[in-house]
């Protein structure tokens, strides 16, 4: 049961030292309230990041929309001139991705055997090398079935959500 998310946001002119002074400072406050909860720590793909998190927090989760956005890539590839069987795929195998176990390390080996064996475009070719770098970075942080029956969440989209609120409030007002 998710007992507590942080939401935290600071103008640039704060400075990034200070923002993560502030977000450990929360991050302890958390731990204080409730010292037997497991610490879950989810973002993009950012190096910065996980460094951050890997000192924070006991579990580390890349964030399920930004590891299904790079399914693109192959399903391209894999059907290049049905937009409809690109669909499907992307479907099918985003929900495989969340529910199976395994299965990103299933699609990181597709990518590489679709990549080597196909003549593709250089701007699909670079696509494809992207996902399977991004796959390669972060395949350990992305056991989505294992999470989801630890209950825990496999998105940021809350908290990217209640970002691009704040900015919104800040530009506009």
């Amino acid at each position: 049961e998710r007992q507590h998310t942080i939401y935290l946001g600071a103008a640039p002119e704060y400075g990034k030292k200070s923002f993560l002074e502030r977000l450990e400072r929360e991050i302890e406050r958390a731990k204080n309230r409730y010292p037997e909860a497991t610490l879950v720590g989810i973002a993009d793909g950012a190096e910065s990041n996980w460094k951050f998190l890997e000192k924070q927090t006991e579990e580390q989760i890349l964030d399920f929309y930004h590891a299904s956005g790079y399914l693109g890539a192959l399903a391209e590839a894999l059907h290049p001139n049905t937009v409809s069987k690109q669909k499907e795929w992307l479907t099918e195998n985003c929900r495989e991705l969340k529910h199976e176990k395994g299965k990103a390390g299933e699609l990181l080996n597709l990518m590489k055997e679709v990549k080597e064996e196909k003549s593709h475009s250089k701007n699909l070719t670079e696509k494809l090398q992207a996902a399977i770098t991004y796959y390669e970075n972060h395949q350990h942080q992305m056991d989505y079935a294992e999470y989801l029956e630890k209950k825990y969440p496999i998105g940021s989209g809350v908290t990217e959500a209640a970002c691009k609120t704040l900015v919104k409030q800040r530009l506009c007002c």
